[in-house]
């Protein structure tokens, strides 16, 4: 593949070697032979009087000027182009090194005749790749990025493009596209336009999805550096609410691929804390996909607690140590059982499914190929409230119930000043309380379940339930060692009495009857499980006020058929929020928008 040089620095040759071959421990060109090429620099090897360390400095100097030889995590890299002309920095083996270096330099051993054209051999290579000299002389590189970002540099923000940035951070972007700032008011309507359609259960997590969004890009951005951050989970009442496409439409409007890991239990090879740490190794975003049953992971819960660096084991070597700046962790579940340690370290966004889908609604293809289709203004909004952020001196407003105050003093701000939402803590309260009521989870779990097996609306003894357990749960042990009296016991500790549970968007109703076949007079009850719209977590005989239907809020995929702005949609959610409560309170009111876009510095 043809290797790129950066755009300030002319490629030295076009042409690329048409194969790369070691014979008898020697590493050649194309056609064997040492090129010999006047216009290219000359490098002693080593031989002769010619030391090892001479001959490294050499060659690395010349490398280097090339600006396309890197170092990072200590290996010899290479800016590259892929089949799709993709640049990307990869790492050298010793025959592609020796083949590199060939288009670059001109070679040369000292011998008794003086200098003459040379090959490389395969220990030469080697040994001059394992000198000091490379990881002193070649640039290096802590980041590759391949969209522009924004860096602070002397506290003012600027826009990194293409090239290698060593004052910031020793970035590397690899791309041709540019960044520049558009007004506030419409980055925001740019942003929320795209997750409009999401069935979020309250305006409140409608925010914490634009939180999940902004601290993506900040973490990537490194202006969340040594920022505790929490674990963003995005949970649901049911099957196919959209959980995994908001965290996978997050990551591609920051231009990123999530890594998906699942939960396949605790140490060992192979197991999620051995794919967490491969995560953490590589940075980016994790998404813990589709957590069941109980979740329990002690080096997770190290990781986003650990202030500095975790340990992380490679592969039949030894441990090396990350740092955690560059990772977001991300998670969906539909009923996953979290201790309560866990439920204090994670952000929830919470989705409610919807039962229609409204005609000619957008699929997700159709909205993820919208997405990548408005990059560039998406890339601009987010990049411009980050810096208006910034300019206006990190604002801050506390989170109450916070167990990251830091990070979530900067997002509170975002959420309320920038977009207009209610605080990021408003309501989180409750989805907490739910996950810390086992015996309501299991409950959940069971909806779930039913669900799946297309089930709902039916009238089914206790005895089908389980049967529908057994046929769809894996690793719930609860749920697989669930017998016909442990659900009944189940049940009863919750309705206590009544014949009609509602518990987070299911209606679960009770109906005994005393003439079925078979039962010899005995009563027979019956479990009927439906979805409805409430998003409260009471049994009904004990509510103590009445369920506030869901407002503006839209099935996934499903847009409005006149367009609306996503501006609309938040006036109108706030108008209906002032008509049903006549107090006004800080997380009712319209948040002030800023107009003036800023400028700033670019490279």
């Amino acid at each position: 593949m043809k290797a790129l040089a950066p755009k300030s620095i002319a490629a030295t040759e076009e042409t690329i070697p048409a194969a790369e071959q070691a014979t008898s421990g020697i590493i050649t060109g194309a056609s064997g032979q040492p090129p010999i090429e006047s216009n290219l620099p000359q490098v002693v090897l080593q031989g002769g009087k010619q030391s090892i360390n001479a001959a490294a400095e050499m060659l690395f100097t010349k490398l280097a000027e090339s600006q396309q030889f890197f170092v990072k995590g200590g290996n010899i890299c290479y800016i590259e182009a892929d089949e799709t002309q993709r640049l990307d920095l990869k790492p050298l083996s010793a025959v592609q090194f020796a083949s590199e270096i060939e288009r670059h330099v001109q070679l040369f051993k000292e011998t008794d005749e003086g200098l003459v054209p040379a090959v490389i051999s395969a220990r030469d290579v080697k040994t001059i790749m394992a000198s000091r000299k490379a990881r002193e002389i070649l640039p290096a590189v802590r980041k590759v990025v391949h969209r522009p970002v924004l860096s602070v540099t002397r506290g003012k923000v600027e826009a990194l493009h293409y090239g290698y940035h060593p004052d910031n951070g020793q970035v590397l972007v690899l791309t041709d596209q540019t960044l520049s700032l558009i007004n506030p008011a419409e980055a925001v309507a740019n942003i929320l336009d795209v997750i409009k359609g999401f069935p979020f259960a309250s305006e409140a997590d409608r925010g914490r999805a634009v939180a999940l969004i902004m601290t993506i890009a900040m973490v990537e951005m490194g202006f969340l550096e040594g920022v505790l951050r929490p674990m963003i989970m995005i949970i649901a009442n049911a099957s196919q609410s959209g959980k995994s496409l908001l965290i996978h439409v997050a990551c591609i409007i920051n231009e990123l691929t999530p890594l998906l890991l699942s939960n396949r239990g605790r140490g060992g090879v192979g197991s999620l804390d051995e794919s967490i740490g491969h995560g953490f190794e590589a940075g980016g975003v994790l998404a813990l996909d589709n957590l069941r049953g109980k979740f329990d992971s002690e080096y997770l819960e190290s990781a986003i607690t650990a202030r500095s660096a975790i340990m992380v084991r490679q592969p039949y070597s030894a441990t090396v140590s990350v740092k955690l700046d560059e990772v977001t962790v991300t998670g969906t579940s539909n009923g996953v059982h979290l201790t309560p340690d866990q439920i204090n370290r994670i952000l929830f966004v919470h989705l409610q499914k919807k039962t229609e889908r409204a005609a000619g609604s957008e699929t997700e293809v159709e909205l993820i190929a919208r997405i990548k289709t408005e990059l560039p203004t998406l890339r601009n909004s987010i990049a411009s409230l980050i810096a208006s952020w910034w300019e206006q001196g990190r604002q801050s407003i506390h989170a109450p119930n916070s167990y990251r105050v830091e990070w979530s003093g900067y997002l509170n701000w975002m959420v309320q000043e920038q977009f207009g939402l209610p605080p990021l803590m408003e309501n989180h309260g409750q989805i907490a309380d739910i996950l810390r009521a086992g015996d309501r989870q299991q409950i959940l779990d069971i909806c779930m379940y039913i669900d799946i097996a297309r089930r709902t609306g039916e009238a089914l003894r206790a005895k089908e339930v389980v049967e529908i357990l057994h046929d769809f749960v894996e690793e719930d042990a609860a749920l697989v060692q669930m017998d016909h009296k442990k659900f009944g016991l189940l049940m009863k500790s919750l309705l206590r009495g009544t014949n009609t549970l509602e518990l987070d968007g299911w209606k679960i109703t009770r109906t005994t009857k005393h003439d079925e076949p078979g039962s010899r007079g005995e009563p027979v009850q019956f479990w009927q499980f439906d979805q409805v719209r409430s998003v409260a977590v009471t049994a009904v005989e004990n509510a103590k006020t009445p369920v506030e239907p869901l407002t503006g809020v839209l099935p996934i995929g499903v847009f409005d058929s006149v367009e609306k702005s996503a501006t609309d949609l938040q006036n109108q959610a706030q108008q209906t929020k002032h008509a049903t409560q006549p107090t006004t309170t800080r997380a009712s009111k319209q948040r002030p928008r800023l107009t003036a876009p800023l400028a700033f510095k670019t490279r």
